[in-house]
């Protein structure tokens, strides 16, 4: 009686530890940790392994944590797992079949909109696990599931009060520094046929370049609108947004573009991480149109290893990057 009372003050203070970590908003990598430390514990086990699906491993930005395995297709935070590297150095999975593990079990962790992963436990001891055993992991499950849930809806709030913003930004800048560049270079455009101004030539020369300095401010502002307005849509992958992008840019630039993707499979990111790729990929166009002299453009994105990578590459004349220098007082190269 004595020992059933302990346990059940030990179980009571890990929930506590577990709900504590998820009412204060702690990273999901850290929660899991916490919970996979006190699945130890308590259950006396040698071996746990919280191991999550493709969507739930990408749709909540995972923190470092102590003894996290991060691989590719999927998050693991293990304790207690020897996790080795396979020949291309990514992580090797150790094999819950293994005959090391004399009992083992496994709890499903279930969210709202279906399974997010599993969490496992095993013994090397002939000691099998009990019914109560089994009920103290489906908890942990349980909660597992509410943080992972939790930060989902934390990052999806975020993601949509950043594109709220990004659209009220881009409304604004149409509908004032737009206009007003736009409506300028059409007055300077009219004055420098003026024959007021023509019978000055270095009058007209100043008007012909205020002109074409406020017709590539003009450029400048359409293009960052399109950026803020059109390139991170939920509603659509990165390849989509990425080709949508283009489509805009090469009708805005005259500069022809496309998209090459060489994936074995679908292109996808945690959405701030998308948001991150675009900005890069859309700066680099940027210096493209402004820089590069080019007449067309590909953007190519394609699997090396365990790495997926983003290459922009242009016909334009190019630059000596050896030679390139920086103060420390700009932005760039």
């Amino acid at each position: 009686l004595v020992g059933d009372l302990n346990r059940r003050k030990n179980e009571g203070h890990a929930f506590y530890d577990v709900l504590l970590q998820i009412s204060n908003h702690k990273p999901p990598a850290d929660i899991l940790d916490t919970l996979v430390q006190h699945a130890r514990i308590q259950l006396r086990c040698d071996a746990v392994d919280v191991s999550l699906t493709d969507e739930a491993g990408r749709a909540v930005e995972f923190a470092a944590a102590p003894g996290d395995v991060s691989l590719r297709g999927g998050t693991r935070i293990s304790s207690g797992v020897e996790v080795g590297e396979g020949a291309d150095g990514s992580a090797t999975r150790f094999s819950p079949s293994s005959a090391e593990w004399a009992d083992q079990t496994v709890s499903t962790i279930q969210g709202p909109i279906g399974t997010l992963g599993e969490l496992w436990v095993g013994r090397r001891s002939g000691e099998p696990f009990t019914d109560r055993d089994r009920g103290f992991l489906g908890n942990l499950s349980g909660f597992a599931a509410i943080a992972i849930t939790s930060a989902q809806m934390r990052e999806n709030g975020r993601q949509r009060a950043v594109l709220e913003e990004r659209e009220r930004i881009a409304r604004e800048m149409h509908d004032s520094l737009a206009q007003v560049l736009g409506s300028t270079h059409l007055r300077l455009r009219g004055l420098e046929a003026d024959d007021r101004v023509t019978i000055h030539p270095a009058v007209a020369a100043e008007i012909e370049d205020l002109a074409d300095t406020c017709q590539e401010a003009y450029r400048d502002v359409r293009e960052a609108i399109l950026g803020l307005r059109d390139s991170s849509r939920t509603e659509r992958g990165l390849e989509d947004n990425l080709r949508t992008y283009l489509s805009k840019y090469s009708q805005q630039s005259q500069i022809d573009s496309r998209l090459e993707v060489e994936l074995d499979g679908e292109l996808a990111l945690s959405p701030r991480c998308e948001v991150h790729v675009i900005r890069v990929v859309q700066e680099a166009l940027t210096n493209v149109r402004k820089h590069a002299g080019a007449s067309s453009v590909v953007v190519r994105v394609a699997e090396d290893g365990p790495m997926t990578t983003f290459t922009v590459e242009d016909d334009g004349h190019g630059f000596d990057a050896s030679g390139a220098t920086s103060d420390g007082d700009g932005f760039g190269l």
